[in-house]
């Protein structure tokens, strides 16, 4: 019988994927296509499994990919396109997911609107942008309502 076998490797995930006699073979290579669509969608990490964390623990958890649940108490677009979703209306000081200018055209075009006042998730990689924790979000699927 031939075998046409495909290497798939994303963020040190690795499977074979091929026509296979082994009906255990064929379940593996869908549940790591499946593993690798959802790391692209910024679903999971492939390093472990994500934190969740409140705006006032993010400070510890810098350059780690993880989730972060608050109230967008104030919004701020700047001029250069970036949407500022903030956890307080002091946003020098507080946490904010930031809303890249390139990505802009993938969320409502009335972005402050649809989050001000709203509790929200979001899920990226924490970084420091004037001293204080921030997630950029270039997909929708980094934003998701909580409850």
């Amino acid at each position: 019988m031939h075998r046409k076998l495909v290497m798939l490797s994303l963020f040190g995930v690795s499977a074979w994927y091929g026509i296979t006699s082994s009906p255990a073979q064929q379940e593996f290579a869908k549940s790591t296509c499946k593993a690798v669509s959802q790391i692209k969608a910024h679903k999971v990490h492939p390093n472990k499994i994500q934190s969740k964390l409140t705006p006032q623990e993010c400070s510890k958890h810098i350059g780690e990919f993880v989730s972060v649940r608050f109230l967008v108490d104030n919004t701020h677009a700047c001029r250069k396109g970036h949407v500022y979703l903030n956890e307080s209306k002091d946003y020098k000081k507080c946490f904010a997911a930031i809303i890249s200018a390139p990505s802009r055209q993938l969320f409502p075009s009335d972005i402050e609107s649809v989050y001000k006042g709203k509790k929200v998730e979001v899920t990226g990689t924490l970084e420091t942008y004037g001293g204080t924790p921030k997630i950029i979000l270039d997909k929708p699927q980094q934003i998701q309502f909580a409850e």
